[in-house]
């Protein structure tokens, strides 16, 4: 049940609260002077300018968009109305980087409670300060804590704690060689321990890493001269991101390994 003072906003995949006969700055700004986000308020032309739309391509009708910028523009539409509630959907489908760290640094500012439907990790690993994780297993919905990073890593945890649990490792007996080779086989060998320990720095380091590219094409002095910096910047934050999901996955192997 909806609270009396909420007021819901919300942008589905399709994008369907667009006009297209309307122009990109009808669609976004309307009839409104001045836009209040966050306690400030902000100039139209500047808060179009926030997700990549010149003057001149604010007189641009959005039937004649491609589908990034057609998601620009309904976003943006989405988060300069006054709702204390927003509902989004899938809302990185189809934006280019400035633009999610635009959506990203709004999202954060503009004091609203959010519900994001994603599968963008690195977009909850930015915004969320809690996750609703559907288990189709238990056919229910779970609340977490923290961001995604955070669940994967509690789960992985649990799931090597359950391991542990299930299987206890026997104990040493020299009578019983058996035993003592179930004994040798299980867990991490040196190698492997000395790697699980150095993993969690690495993954903070790759993910620092990620966070510092995605500041940098969100930032708009990085295409102050003509962006030339930018194809690089977007294929280091590519292979950034590639390598935390990489020591992730070794993470959760060693951790379950350990366990079992």
């Amino acid at each position: 049940m909806l609270g009396k003072n909420t007021k819901v906003a919300y942008l589905d995949q399709q994008r369907t609260s667009l006009e297209d006969d309307k122009t990109v700055f009808e669609n976004i700004i309307g009839d409104q002077t001045r836009i209040e986000m966050g306690g400030q308020t902000i100039e139209p032309y500047s808060y179009l300018e926030r997700f990549g739309f010149s003057r001149e391509q604010a007189k641009q009708p959005v039937g004649s968009l491609s589908g990034g910028e057609r998601a620009r523009v309904a976003l943006a539409g989405l988060l300069r109305q006054s709702a204390n509630l927003l509902v989004l959907d899938e809302p990185t489908n189809d934006l280019d980087v400035p633009t999610l760290g635009a959506l990203e640094s709004m999202l954060v500012d503009c004091g609203a409670t959010v519900l994001i439907v994603t599968h963008d990790r690195w977009l909850l690993d930015r915004v969320a300060t809690s996750l609703m994780v559907w288990s189709p297993d238990e056919a229910q919905v779970s609340i977490h804590a923290g961001n995604f990073t955070t669940y994967r890593r509690l789960q992985a945890q649990t799931r090597a704690e359950s391991l542990a649990a299930a299987d206890p490792v026997p104990r040493r007996d020299s009578t019983k060689p058996e035993a003592a080779r179930a004994v040798k086989t299980k867990g991490l060998n040196f190698a492997e321990h000395r790697e699980l320990e150095k993993l969690m720095p690495a993954i903070d380091e790759s993910e620092k890493a990620v966070s510092s590219l995605t500041e940098r094409l969100s930032d708009p002095a990085t295409y102050a001269d003509g962006g030339k910096e930018v194809g690089a910047l977007q294929v280091a934050l590519e292979k950034a991101k590639a390598e935390t999901e990489r020591l992730m996955l070794r993470w959760e192997e060693l951790e379950s390994k350990r366990a079992g």
